[in-house]
């Protein structure tokens, strides 16, 4: 296998080497196939041994010789307490960042000249900071455009109708979503053309106007926010006839697939994303997500990171060999997925999994006429985005009552702050709620899941 050419001193993944490789790596034997992804993972190990004072530590004594098992696993608390020494640029620093997302003109431009920066929190509660060189960019790209569509006819029939994309994510934030797609609008002219990002913090009328107006080609976003918008389409006002829907950045539950085919009359797709890696699994046309294992290494455990062979499993260990700022190697991710390694009729030889995923739920508030659905990445996000929460839930109780829990240095003037923002964003959608700071710190559930926002009037008794 012929070495990866590095386009710089950084080792960046060239944007010829992703797009040549990707589609390669399908058509290879078993055995080249594990030829390749030892190459993948030698390189992407001695690159943060050399270039990374943290990886340097944690591999000190280590030869080319190790088995993945040798490597000590990765938490996100222990490398956000070392970032500055975890990242292999000695010009990149968290302060230096902190400063920079404080201008939200920043989503979705490059860093130092050289890396996108997002911000998000995940399953554990605990915000973090990605970076993604051009390398990065570019195998996100290339896996996105090789296995995002589930037939080649499919892939096809969207290029006739001009690329025309629709995301439904947030903006402004520094998230996977519309930080990747602002880049990519600068730099791409098909995609400064053909796509287009739809804010969910619009109200509820505009974006269907919006999107009526654009009449993507693919629909793309988060499953609470495309349910809403389905609704909205089986109900006659929206209109949009998309090739592709795809799912991503949430569970996407039983009901919603339903909702979802109804009103697009495609069976929606589900990606599974990660801002850690970008692309962590396709699905294939017999619906079964397959690991990009050429570019990702999953590692299914259990709680006390015991290899799962195949089934359930209560976390699992990424390796992501794309990005050289900031190696992600053995990080624990707290995502439960099912994991299989037996065959698929697609033809596909990569294990592939089921996953949980994100849980917080769509709150339904009572608005002056009727019922209005917020979804809970409109909470998320505004909250996420506030560098003195540390970390934070919002519950749904009754009488539009909404407790927030928050952890900060000082938890009265944060919650003031909080509670400004997310009152401005409800009353863009018709909605006053008495919002209110808890006693109770932001913690994980019984099953050891962080859900962000949840509506507790599912499961809490009420007075």
């Amino acid at each position: 296998m012929k070495k990866a050419p590095i386009t710089n001193g950084d080792g960046e993944i060239s944007a010829l080497y992703a797009s040549k490789m990707v589609p390669a790596y399908a058509k290879m034997d078993e055995s080249e196939k594990a030829a390749y992804r030892r190459n993948q993972l030698l390189r992407i190990v001695r690159y943060a041994k050399a270039h990374s004072p943290l990886y340097a530590d944690l591999y000190a004594g280590l030869d080319d010789d190790f088995k993945l098992s040798d490597l000590p696993v990765t938490t996100k608390n222990e490398l956000k307490e070392r970032f500055d020494d975890w990242v292999t640029d000695r010009s990149v620093t968290m302060d230096g960042i902190m400063e920079y997302i404080k201008d939200q003109n920043n989503n979705g431009k490059l860093f130092l000249g050289k890396y996108l920066v997002f911000r998000t929190s995940g399953s554990t509660g605990s915000p973090a900071v990605t970076l993604y060189d051009r390398g990065m960019i570019h195998v996100s790209n290339a896996l996105d455009w090789e296995r995002g569509f589930p037939t080649l006819q499919v892939r096809n029939q969207y290029f006739r109708r001009r690329c025309k994309f629709a995301t439904v994510c947030a903006n402004p934030g520094f998230n996977l979503g519309s930080g990747m797609l602002i880049y990519g609008k600068s730099v791409n002219i098909i995609k400064r053309f053909g796509s287009k990002l739809f804010d969910i913090f619009d109200p509820l009328p505009e974006l269907v106007a919006e999107l009526n107006r654009f009449s993507p080609a693919m629909f793309s976003g988060y499953p609470s926010a495309m349910t809403v918008l389905a609704k909205e389409q089986l109900a006659g006002r929206l209109h949009i006839s998309p090739l592709l829907v795809v799912s991503c950045g949430e569970y996407l539950s039983d009901d919603s697939k339903k909702t979802l085919e109804a009103a697009f009359g495609r069976r929606p797709i589900n990606a599974y994303l990660s801002t850690e890696s970008g692309s962590v699994a396709s699905e294939c046309p017999f619906g079964h997500m397959h690991v990009n294992d050429d570019w990702v290494v999953m590692e299914p455990v259990d709680r006390e990171n015991r290899p799962v062979a195949t089934g359930r499993a209560d976390k699992w260990l990424l390796t992501t060999m794309g990005n050289f700022i900031q190696p992600y190697i053995r990080y624990e991710v707290t995502d439960r997925i099912v994991y299989h390694d037996e065959g698929c009729p697609c033809g596909r030889t990569s294990p592939w999994v089921e996953v949980e995923g994100r849980t917080d739920d769509t709150l339904r508030f009572r608005g002056k006429d009727g019922e209005v659905e917020i979804i809970p990445w409109l909470i998320y996000i505004v909250l996420t985005n506030m560098p003195e929460v540390r970390s934070f839930q919002a519950l749904l109780h009754d009488e539009n009552r909404l407790e927030l829990r928050i952890a900060a240095d000082d938890r009265v003037s944060t919650f003031e702050k909080a509670k400004a923002v997310v009152d401005e964003t409800l009353a863009k959608h018709g909605v006053r709620a008495h919002i209110y700071l808890s006693d109770t710190p932001p913690g994980p559930d019984k099953s050891g899941k962080f859900i962000h926002v949840r509506n507790a009037l599912k499961s809490e008794p009420q007075p």
